[in-house]
């Protein structure tokens, strides 16, 4: 390391340093503190497809997939750093998202990435792996209504947003207590998208002949869903209206009918 700060401090030239430090590493893989080296005179001289022979050998090396996984957020936090190399940090993310897809420094790094490169469509597989490997219902949910999130707001895709809604409520009717997440998450992404959740709350009731109480709790939520600001008190009456008339004896549907008519 003496010979290569020599070199980068006398001769300016950093691509020997470089090198020097390489060699250095290359006695012991596992010295962090040469690494660090390593990683900062790569930035400093653009050398990044060296930079990749380093990590690539590192990763062939590293048996524990916890390893591999911090190597390759380490090598992508240093390719985010330089505007033309993002698509190769994108790729190292997508890689450690593979072998940890529940890692959150990683699925943070790959939504600020992918939108910006024109990948947002990745994102959708990273959350699919994420839905079949959630412990529960709940943790299935958080995946899909993220889906519908990326959807909506980076693909425009109202249609497929719809669907990933559609399969979260339907989750929501087997575990009544998820409701308030699927809402909450809706929410957070905008309105458009809780009006959108009204419509798949509307499309499931319709197919709930077997369990009309079940599409009149739908219904019921879909009119609190359109009474919250802009308020479309017209449509909230006819969701609870149609529920009744699924359910003439739910008490829920008609007193929230009775109330919203005495307003």
């Amino acid at each position: 390391l003496d010979a290569a700060s020599a070199a980068e401090r006398i001769g300016a030239d950093v691509a020997r340093a470089l090198e020097l430090v390489l060699k250095a590493l290359a006695l012991d893989l596992s010295d962090t503190r040469v690494l660090d080296e390593a990683d900062r005179l790569a930035l400093a001289s653009r050398q990044f497809p060296r930079l990749q022979q380093v990590y690539d050998t590192l990763l062939r090396k590293a048996e524990a997939k916890e390893r591999k996984v911090e190597l390759l957020v380490r090598q992508a936090d240093i390719l985010r750093r330089d505007p033309n190399e993002q698509v190769n940090a994108f790729e190292r993310l997508l890689r450690a998202a593979s072998l940890a897809p529940f890692d959150a420094r990683v699925l943070s790094s790959l939504e600020e990435l992918g939108p910006r490169l024109g990948r947002a469509e990745e994102l959708l597989v990273v959350y699919d792996r994420r839905k079949k490997d959630a412990p529960n219902d709940e943790a299935r949910v958080a995946e899909l209504v993220s889906s519908a999130r990326i959807a909506e707001m980076h693909l425009g895709d109202r249609e497929r947003a719809v669907t990933y809604l559609a399969l979260a409520v339907a989750l929501a009717v087997r575990s009544p207590g998820l409701f308030e997440t699927v809402e909450a998450r809706a929410l957070e992404v905008g309105a458009e998208l809780e009006r959108a959740l009204v419509d798949v709350y509307g499309a499931l009731a319709e197919d709930m002949e077997a369990d009309p109480r079940g599409a009149a709790a739908l219904l019921v939520r879909a009119s609190s869903l359109l009474r919250k600001p802009p308020r479309d008190d017209e449509g909230a009456y006819g969701a609870l209206l149609r529920a009744v008339t699924l359910a003439p004896f739910d008490e829920t549907a008609l007193d929230a009918l009775e109330a919203l008519a005495a307003e």
